[in-house]
């Protein structure tokens, strides 16, 4: 076995007349083993394997032409993965093989000022899709847009669109052993699905916000378990859903007394609904309302005491995942953070997370027959204590992200 390599080279060019053309390379490898034993026994040896290239190219050009700015650009992106995994204990087949992914878009953008309180910005794109089991097209559009005649009063509205991948390694249609009983499987036909999010939002005062919100994803993925009719085997596959859907409505109020005691209050209600009709044998349309109240306290002992006190609870109740219904959850934090030094450049602060360890996703499915709950337990209780030094105002840069998460044979 070999330690985890990830390598990204990125070159990119910007010219005075608008002009953007860059692009990146990512090599990724990782060599894996997995030896489960029940006594001294080894019941499973299995050895995977995922090398990775992708290549991704882009062009954009931007034009002002008075209150506007039009844009346009072209976007490429190829991937060869390839994998393997081999079983010597349970004998079973495992695969060798080379995935191909392709993506290519164009789009065009637009965005403009107005005198009268109106300001947008749009875009939309024509992406195409192919890999080894569809190929498509898809139209991505964007939109944002802002309209105040006084700061007192701002209107937002937002439109969202993207895709959403799978990771490389569940493509293939593997098998990863969690114990005897369990086991996670890849899904070959596992596609990407669109995910579509739409806000409306009030701001009063530049302070409190009222947002009604929509989120939409068509043939949305996630992670399921299921438990076969065949056998005393429990399954935990990522397959594609008909559509997951949530609306909601989040306030958030904020307020300070003197500058003693800041504190921010955030209500969140919301109706999730998640619907399948091909979920192995089973089909199912999950519909729960959902809450998330939370308050986070800031505390001074005077309004310029270099020493403060934090104190931040959060209640989540209504949950739902596939056919799955969470628990209620609820965590309470508490910290001192302590300015000191020229201009209060020093800071040190100490931090106690979810301190009653209550915390923990509980996941229960009761339907059609499928009898599961799943717990989980000491995850977020911790202490953290930092110390922050800031040299001359120091900043540190922004650093290009660069998405990983589709890499790695532990999906």
């Amino acid at each position: 076995m070999s330690p985890i390599s990830y390598h990204n080279i990125a070159i990119r060019y910007t010219a005075p007349f608008g002009l953007t053309v860059g692009g990146d390379f990512t090599r990724y490898h990782e060599e894996r083993c997995q030896n489960l034993f029940k006594e001294d026994v080894e019941q499973i040896h299995s050895e995977n394997r995922q090398r990775i290239n992708r290549y991704h190219a882009y062009l954009d050009q931007e034009h002002s032409l008075g209150k506007w700015t039009i844009g346009y650009g072209v976007d490429y992106q190829h991937s060869a993965d390839n994998s393997r995994q081999s079983y010597t204990l349970p004998p079973r087949q495992g695969f060798d093989n080379t995935l191909r992914e392709d993506v290519a878009g164009v789009y065009v953008s637009a965005q403009a000022s107005f005198p009268f309180g109106l300001s947008f910005n749009t875009s939309v794109e024509t992406e195409y899709f192919h890999n080894d089991y569809r190929h498509n097209w898809n139209l991505i559009p964007q939109l944002g847009a802002t309209y105040y005649t006084t700061p007192a009063s701002i209107f937002q509205l937002n439109f969202t669109s993207q895709r959403i991948y799978p990771s490389y390694w569940e493509l293939h249609g593997g098998t990863s052993y969690v114990n005897d009983y369990s086991t996670i499987a890849g899904i070959p036909a596992l596609q990407p699905y669109m995910s579509y999010t739409g806000q409306f939002s009030y701001i009063l005062r530049q302070k409190y916000a009222a947002t009604f919100y929509v989120l939409y994803a068509d043939d949305y993925s996630v992670q399921l378990p299921y438990q076969s009719t065949n056998d005393l085997h429990l399954i935990f596959q990522t397959t594609n859903m008909d559509f997951s859907k949530t609306i909601g409505l989040q306030l958030h109020i904020p307020f300070d007394i003197k500058n003693i005691w800041n504190a921010t209050a955030t209500v969140n209600i919301s109706h999730a609904q998640q619907k399948s009709n091909h979920f192995h044998d089973l089909s199912f349309n999950n519909k729960r309302w959902g809450i998330y109240a939370g308050m986070n306290n800031t505390i001074r002992p005077t309004p310029a005491s270099p020493v403060s006190l934090t104190i931040n609870g959060a209640y989540i109740a209504g949950k739902i995942q596939g056919p799955g219904r969470f628990d209620p959850l609820w965590k309470f934090d508490v910290g001192v953070k302590w300015q000191f030094g020229r201009k209060r450049c020093c800071e040190l602060d100490l931090q106690a997370n979810d301190i009653f360890n209550t915390c923990n996703p509980i996941l229960k499915i009761d339907y059609s027959g499928q009898d599961y709950i799943m717990k989980t337990r000491d995850m977020n209780r911790c202490l953290k204590l930092s110390f922050i030094w800031r040299f001359n105002g120091f900043k540190p840069k922004d650093t290009p992200h660069i998405d990983t998460t589709r890499f790695g044979t532990g999906n």
